[in-house]
């Protein structure tokens, strides 16, 4: 598992560090064990890039952000937030993180001198800066729990039965509250913002928001100005 993991990793950093200890780990397992992956015999495979491989449209970004961050560079990135405004930020580097299906970059901002998390398909540019920095004592865990507790919510949702295959392909047993013939009704957190609009959008009149009130009022509110655009003239 071990070596997968670093084998994973370094598929997306090529690292000769990171090469030097798989190696060194690999030392240690027996001859018996040492061909198997090389057969396609892994019991356990660990995709940093995912289905795009080194085509993967942040495999670039991520590899000039991990030097960036071992050399304590600042950086200058081209970046457009999750409601589509452009702008230029100085950046402290601190840490790559893999979360979900999507890469991020946790650093420090100092347009907004404050920690901040910078999905890797915003970035549009990234421009290494004559200056370094000192890193802060902080880390990403710390904005995740902060997170935790402010941006997230609570919602409630009903799905048509007809979409029950994506209900179970992303969420657990323990957030289905209730499945009867026509509906699956599921309890979940998310993120709160114009991205969750759009995941419920998406799904068209197959789901409706039972909870919270003020979340289903703003579906209702869009789904008006969306029929607005098509109503004639």
């Amino acid at each position: 598992s071990i070596l997968s993991a670093l084998k994973g990793i370094n598929a997306a950093l090529d690292d000769r560090d990171i090469e030097m200890i798989f190696e060194k780990v690999q030392s240690l397992l027996p001859d018996s064990e040492k061909g198997k992956s090389a057969k396609g015999e892994d019991i356990i495979i660990f995709d940093a890039l995912g289905w795009g491989g080194r085509d993967n449209k942040s495999a670039g970004k991520i590899q000039k952000l991990y030097e960036a961050i071992k050399r304590f560079w600042l950086i200058e990135i081209s970046y457009r937030d999750s409601k589509g405004k452009a702008s230029v930020r100085v950046v402290e580097p601190m840490t790559l993180i893999q979360k979900g299906f999507s890469w991020y970059l946790f650093g420090f901002c100092r347009e907004r001198n404050a920690e901040r998390l910078f999905k890797m398909t915003r970035i549009k540019q990234i421009t290494n800066l004559s200056g370094r920095f000192e890193r802060k004592q902080t880390g990403y865990r710390s904005l995740d729990e902060k997170w935790q507790n402010e941006k997230n919510i609570n919602v409630v949702l009903k799905f048509s039965k007809r979409l029950k295959h994506m209900v179970e392909d992303y969420h657990e047993d323990s957030q289905i509250l209730s499945e009867d013939h026509g509906s699956m009704t599921v309890k979940a957190v998310f993120p709160q913002g114009e991205w969750l609009l759009g995941m419920i959008l998406s799904y068209g009149s197959a789901v409706e928001v039972l909870s919270p009130e003020y979340l289903r009022k703003k579906i209702q509110n869009r789904i008006s100005q969306m029929a607005a655009v098509y109503q004639e003239g």
